[in-house]
């Protein structure tokens, strides 16, 4: 029965792992595709004034979205949710 037990648990730990494996690749994935879009589009600042400019929003666009003050980007992002 011991056995039986260890067996079990051999499967599921060997089981979480795959399932593990196999997200952490997905999201890898994810991640270099987005990574991509962002590359070709020159990087996440104009990605980010293009989205604020279509949601109506004014951006500086001299003014690179790091470089702002972070309460100012906040206060684009909750405008940007509302839309």
């Amino acid at each position: 029965m011991l056995r039986e037990v260890v067996d079990l648990v051999n499967e599921a730990v060997d089981e979480g792992h795959e399932r593990g494996v196999g997200l952490f690749m997905e999201n890898l994935e994810e991640d270099l595709a987005k990574d991509h879009v962002f590359e070709s589009n020159g990087g996440v600042d104009p990605v980010m004034v293009q989205l604020f400019e279509e949601a109506g929003i004014e951006v500086d666009e001299n003014q690179m979205l790091e470089e702002m003050d972070e309460e100012k980007v906040d206060k684009m992002l909750k405008e940007l949710e509302k839309d």
